[in-house]
């Protein structure tokens, strides 16, 4: 018995620790670069969204992990008593988010550049609330919802709905808490009573369910087939695409929620919301950007559409580029379109203005979610790997890229002046010059990724050295952007400090 538990137990750290590893990397990461002092804007945030994601992720792959794997029946079926195996959970759990709450807190203490560090209850919003939300809505939601995606969506999404009813209809924080905790208690308490009675849905039933968004009814008689929809095989694939990116399309609707409340306590009390509407418009955008290119070949695997998926009379390579488009084309909408429409419809000073760095940044992390997405097998793996990469590709930039920037400018500098004054360019010119070689820097990083992420999808190899060899040559992309765009900068700077600049 004291064996089974052991082995339960050391499976529980071995499926959680690689996540749980991922958002303390990125916690500290962006908390590093905070610091700094270009970093006080986006990298608070994002350390206050890893902490976020990271303990629902915890509690819902505590038993999602069971579904994804199809291993629930298994789990259920060792003569191992049900509140031992809940308990094990847990107590993993319970370690994980908890040595996971620490590191957050410790960061924001030490640091104080949060800016909700010395607010009234901030802490307890973002810091408190996730863990707790984290060991006891997140389970309990991920059985409901029998799947870790939405277990770990509607455990962050829930818990904020109701801090914005609250904060709606003039609720005082201390009642708030209150309450938030009672129902944290009570959903604590039923998770241990629906994981009792949970029932497997495992065998055919499991594979005839998801499998019915792409099912196709096979004729009796040889030449009988009639096509089930028209329109050929692309739009086949966008509405199979659509199809995939249906959490993207609930996390959009809850954002939508949001601002329906937001717009009506606007008429309550202006003043409270404006800071936190411009908050939520930024955790949204990245969100989704992030969850339109990690769903797509992930969820695919998830499914076991994969594999026949190559076999249709459609090359792979459109097959990647439709999914691309596709991935790209939702992000932009519903990352950038829905907000500016929002901001159209009912205009408030503190809304998030739109910027075309967005746009950037958007399909930049919908692009490296993509080739993320190629080489994992759920959707929430995926986009629980984009936070850590992500964050070790901006340390990789702040250390690596931006030394090698700096020197390719000194180094260029007095070439670059001498070939201005000959040609006698403009400080206007430079910059449309230095703008424009930017932009094909960022072009070529998406083309690259997209075109990795392809090379993975034809692929079945799942071992390390693909990967390797694919971050080398994303590495050696990097270095030579990096002399590149110190080259430009180095333009910049020498018309600007030319007597003939004009």
């Amino acid at each position: 018995m004291m064996t089974a538990i052991r082995v339960q137990a050391w499976k529980e750290f071995r499926a959680l620790t690689p996540w749980w590893a991922g958002m303390m990397l990125t916690v500290l990461t962006a908390t590093v670069l905070g610091m700094t002092p270009r970093g006080h804007g986006p990298f608070p945030m994002a350390a206050m969204l890893a902490h976020v994601v990271g303990c629902a992720a915890l509690g819902a792959l505590a038993i999602g992990q069971e579904y994804s794997n199809r291993t629930l029946g298994q789990l259920l079926a060792q003569p191992i008593d049900r509140r031992v195996l809940l308990g094990l959970k847990t107590a993993v759990t319970a370690i994980l988010v908890g040595l996971l709450f620490l590191t957050s807190h410790a960061a924001i203490t030490v640091s104080q550049i949060f800016p909700f560090y010395r607010a009234q209850g901030g802490m307890e919003i973002y810091v408190y609330g996730p863990a707790i939300a984290g060991l006891s809505l997140a389970p309990l939601l991920t059985m409901l919802c029998r799947g870790a995606l939405a277990g770990a969506v509607f455990s962050i999404a829930l818990p904020a709905l109701g801090a914005m009813l609250a904060s709606m209809y003039g609720v005082d924080f201390a009642t708030a808490w209150r309450v938030f905790v009672g129902v944290a208690v009570a959903a604590f308490a039923a998770t241990w009573i629906v994981f009792s009675r949970l029932s497997v849905v495992d065998g055919q039933a499991a594979v005839e369910g998801p499998s019915r968004l792409f099912n196709r009814p096979m004729p009796d008689v040889r030449d009988a087939a009639t096509p089930s929809t028209t329109g050929g095989w692309l739009r086949s694939l966008v509405g199979k695409e659509l199809r995939l990116q249906l959490m993207t399309f609930v996390v959009s609707g809850l954002y939508l929620l949001s601002w329906a409340v937001f717009s009506i306590a606007r008429t309550v009390d202006p003043q409270s919301v404006y800071t936190a509407s411009f908050v939520m418009t930024g955790f949204h955008g990245v969100v989704i950007a992030t969850l339109a290119g990690a769903l797509p070949a992930a969820e695919e695997r998830h499914l076991g559409a994969a594999e026949w998926q190559v076999l249709l009379p459609v090359s792979s390579s459109r097959q990647w580029m439709v999914k691309s488009a596709m991935a790209v084309s939702v992000a932009l909408t519903l990352a950038i379109g829905v907000p500016f429409l929002l901001h159209t419809i009912a205009p408030a000073p503190g809304d998030l203005s739109f910027d075309w760095l967005q746009v950037l940044g958007v399909l930049t992390l919908t692009t490296g979610g993509l080739y993320i997405s190629s080489m994992s097998t759920t959707g929430l793996r995926a986009a629980l790997s984009s936070l850590p990469l992500f964050a070790a590709s901006l340390l990789f930039g702040a250390i690596v890229l931006e030394s090698i920037s700096h020197l390719a400018r000194q180094l260029a500098l007095p070439a670059v002046a001498t070939l201005a004054s000959w040609s006698g360019i403009s400080s206007m010119s430079a910059m449309h010059l230095a703008r424009t070689g930017f932009v094909l820097l960022a072009v070529g990083l998406w083309a690259v990724l997209i075109r990795l992420g392809l090379a993975n999808y034809r692929s079945a190899d799942r071992s390390p050295s693909p990967i390797v060899r694919q971050l080398s040559w994303l590495a050696v992309y990097g270095l030579a952007g990096a002399m590149v765009a110190g080259t430009l900068n180095a333009l910049v700077a020498a018309v600007h400090s030319a007597p003939f600049a004009r």
